[in-house]
């Protein structure tokens, strides 16, 4: 709720607006800025576009990839090959993951909660 005598001040105020005359500067200024800038941000950004496409073809970033993707497939492999479970209850898994999912949804469903 607005007090009166607050309302009076923002009437009061409202009518004296000072205005000050800047005979154009404000527009020769926006118009000056921001062109240049963009341009040669845009020039430099697909300057390094193609920059990095050609030292990715040049270099086989694919072949090193794909060989680094097959690597770490085979360590994942060779490393779940070790694991032995004959000592694990299956209940303890069960209630694990049970655990697992109910926080996972509490998590979720306070996230978009506070969304709202």
């Amino acid at each position: 709720m607005i007090d009166n005598d607050d309302k009076l001040l923002m009437d009061f105020l409202s009518e004296r607006k000072p205005s000050v005359p800047d005979d154009g500067f404000s527009h020769r200024v926006m118009r000056s800025l921001p062109d240049r800038a963009y341009r040669v941000n845009r020039l430099w950004m697909y300057m390094c576009i193609v920059a990095g496409v050609v030292m990715a073809v040049v270099g086989n970033a694919v072949g090193h990839l794909a060989a680094v993707a097959i690597d770490v497939v085979a360590n994942v492999v060779a490393g779940l090959s070790v694991i032995s479970l004959s000592h694990v209850s299956p209940w303890l898994v069960g209630a694990t993951l049970y655990v697992m999912v109910m926080v996972a949804l509490y998590r979720t469903a306070r996230q978009l909660s506070l969304r709202a």
